[in-house]
């Protein structure tokens, strides 16, 4: 919902605001049943987005849960917004709940959650000047140039003084374009915005590990993000895969329709749906279209359209396809994936994630001591099972498992000893004493070596 980045790729200008409020809605759907964690938004959107009021009020179920939160440097948004005010202080008639004094209209019942350890225009700040350096865009439109008669040093100059030219102004296009020295021409600012906009949604996905859903219904909106698979980060997701995935089975209009989110929640932590969305990250991370070649070879039929349900009904329906789906293609995709491994050295997030997927999501449905025997041997934990309680630094946590993954260990997802419970959204104290109960043994075990 960004403007600056809506208005870059045409959205604004294409779509009524009902329409991108509707089309929001079902973009954040998806990236919720997608993900694991929260969802977070900057707060600058509280002021800038025109329907953001009833964008809260509908994702209200989630928000009251502390599975939506709101990043900015303080908690306090009526004195955030005296800080941006500053940022748009040429303009201030674009957003006029900076102007507002009502602190009921600027704090929202979301958790906040700070926006400390990075700062937006530092970081927009370092591309710009990486920019400049050989190969870059700025490189690139100098050479452009090279016929006219002033010296490109200068432009130079000019060009790695704007950010502290902008003097506290936001760092965008429009702003930007008014301190250089000679006008771009039209792909010259796309790229240029593309720039800016590609560095303001790193800083945010950097800070949280976050992920963001491109090739939506309003656009692409991806400002040309990559995955970082050399750290094992996940950066952006085409929604498309997915949207195409549930039409597939029949089942696309349950979630865009009555489901509500904590239908949402309740999906999302199903083993089946767990093993689906991996299914497709995979294919979608690795081009490795492991589903379509094992839909293909299994032979597998496509289902009608189911019928539109309640949210309760829509759960167990989407749920008794998936496993149709599975029971289907999952001896296929185990030769397949077998047959790959052997045959070639792949990195190791394919390694891991690929193998994740010959797991049955069953065994999270067995009780609660077969699921324990078989990472028991000889009445203990097998040596090489370890259950890791982390924080909320996902990049770490991604390094750490891989690690432990190269060194033949095995990890065990928190979600995996959620299955356990028996519950679907259990406490985290009862999670964190059942998982050190379990594997007290093989601690034991790793003290005395």
């Amino acid at each position: 919902m960004n403007p600056e980045i809506l208005r870059l790729y045409g959205v604004t200008t294409r779509f009524e605001i009902s329409r991108i409020y509707k089309e929001s809605i079902k973009i954040t759907k998806y990236g919720f049943l997608i993900g694991r964690e929260k969802i977070i938004m900057p707060g600058s959107y509280i002021f800038e987005v025109p329907v953001i009021q009833r964008f809260l009020k509908n994702i209200a179920p989630i928000s009251r849960l502390g599975l939506f939160q709101v990043a900015s440097p303080t908690p306090i948004l009526v004195n955030y917004s005296k800080e941006k005010r500053k940022e748009y202080r040429d303009e201030l008639s674009l957003f006029p709940n900076y102007l507002s004094n009502n602190s009921k209209e600027t704090i929202i019942p979301c958790q906040w959650l700070p926006r400390v350890a990075r700062v937006t225009a530092n970081d927009i700040r370092e591309e710009w000047h990486h920019q400049l350096q050989n190969n870059g865009f700025w490189q690139d439109v100098l050479r452009n140039r090279t016929r006219s008669f002033s010296p490109l040093t200068k432009w130079e100059t000019i060009i790695a003084t704007v950010p502290d030219r902008l003097d506290g102004r936001a760092f965008i296009t429009r702003y930007v374009n008014a301190l250089l020295p000679f006008n771009l021409d039209v792909e010259e600012n796309t790229n240029m915005d593309l720039l800016i906009s590609h560095a303001y949604l790193n800083s945010y996905l950097e800070e949280y590990g976050a992920f963001i859903l491109c090739d939506t219904p309003l656009g692409l909106l991806d400002c040309r993000l990559a995955n970082n698979w050399a750290d094992g980060i996940i950066r952006v997701l085409p929604m498309r895969s997915f949207v195409s995935f549930f039409e597939f089975i029949g089942v696309c209009h349950l979630i865009d329709g009555r489901m509500g989110w904590l239908q949402l929640l309740e999906l999302r932590s199903k083993p089946i749906m767990q093993w689906a969305i991996e299914a497709l990250i995979c294919d979608i991370l690795f081009q490795s279209k492991l589903l379509d070649k094992a839909i293909v070879v299994s032979h597998y039929i496509q289902p009608k359209r189911a019928r539109m349900l309640s949210g309760s009904d829509s759960i167990s329906e989407i749920e008794s396809r998936l496993w149709a789906l599975y029971d289907s293609i999952q001896p296929i995709m185990t030769d397949i994936v077998n047959q790959q491994l052997s045959q070639t050295k792949p990195n190791i997030s394919y390694s891991w994630l690929s193998k994740s997927l010959l797991r049955s999501p069953q065994k999270r449905l067995f009780k609660t001591s077969d699921l324990y025997s078989k990472y028991r041997e000889n009445g203990k934990m097998k040596a090489n099972t370890i259950f890791l309680v982390h924080g909320r630094n996902s990049t770490v946590v991604g390094s750490v498992r891989s690690l432990l993954r190269a060194a033949e260990m095995n990890p065990l997802d928190w979600d995996e000893v959620v299955s356990w419970t028996g519950t679907p959204s259990p406490p985290t104290l009862e999670v964190v004493k059942l998982g050190i109960s379990t594997f007290s043994s093989y601690t034991h075990y790793t003290n005395t070596r």
